[in-house]
């Protein structure tokens, strides 16, 4: 369940990450970063100063998060589901910039250097090819010298799964900058929410939805598919093509 990477999502559909516990352990992990930096802008304000209010606030926020974690250990799925949906929206919405960018340079309106647009996504996508090779480098030496940890199946597929996770968390965060390109000087007391926004989508993503699953098996290959992976992929990109038509139109607008 990569963003923007429709093949591998496609693969994610048939194959179960492993460990299982990574995707919830992500999921949850990022979105208590995500209560907690929120919960803090409570405690302070412009000042920065601690105001009884703030902490007031701040109580009440921390305790209805820990009511909600019972329901979180018996439907983590639906958090799940929830932060999937929320990736694609920021993809969808990430693309139009590159589009707006070359019909600023056409026009001769823009402010910023199309050049310097090409040179980042160049440097993003050495980066995703790095990451490719070191995986294909390992997934070879687990087959020609054997399994590392369990098994050649389970050292495969553990592969994948960091695989899957390192794109995800490189992808997500480029398209966090390309949603709005002053995240790079965003004020350091949001950078733990932006990084907690990565960590749960990205373990959403690693998730292993089982509800009424169905299991293959082909020899010591385990296939599997849950009723919520077709409808979470045509979902998604129903998602996407919102975000990118909703982006797109306020980017026309701005450049009118």
């Amino acid at each position: 369940m990569i963003p923007a990477n429709v093949p591998l999502l496609q693969l994610s559909l048939l194959l179960d990450y492993v460990p299982t516990w990574l995707g919830p352990l992500l999921l949850a992990a990022g979105l208590i970063l995500v209560v907690v930096t929120f919960g803090s802008f409570s405690i302070a304000g412009e000042s920065r100063s601690v105001t009884l209010t703030g902490v007031m606030l701040l109580c009440a926020f921390v305790g209805g998060g820990l009511m909600l974690v019972p329901f979180y250990m018996r439907r983590t799925y639906i958090f799940a589901a929830g932060l999937l949906l929320a990736g694609r929206w920021i993809e969808g919405v990430a693309a139009t910039r590159l589009v707006s960018k070359i019909i600023r340079f056409v026009s001769g309106t823009g402010s910023g250097s199309l050049s310097a647009t090409i040179r980042r996504r160049f440097r993003r996508a050495a980066i995703i090819v790095g990451v490719l090779l070191i995986a294909g480098w390992a997934a070879v030496w687990v087959l020609v010298l054997g399994p590392v940890v369990v098994s050649q199946t389970y050292d495969l597929t553990l592969i994948w799964t960091l695989l899957v996770g390192l794109l995800s968390v490189f992808g997500l965060g480029f398209k966090f900058s390309s949603v709005d390109s002053r995240i790079y000087s965003v004020e350091p007391r949001f950078i733990p929410m932006v990084i907690g926004l990565i960590l749960s989508v990205t373990g959403a993503q690693l998730y292993n939805f089982e509800l009424f699953e169905q299991v293959l098996s082909a020899g010591a290959v385990e296939l599997s598919i849950s009723a919520l992976d077709p409808i979470l992929l045509l979902a998604g990109n129903g998602i996407y093509v919102l975000g990118y038509y909703w982006s797109a139109r306020r980017r026309l607008q701005e450049l009118k």
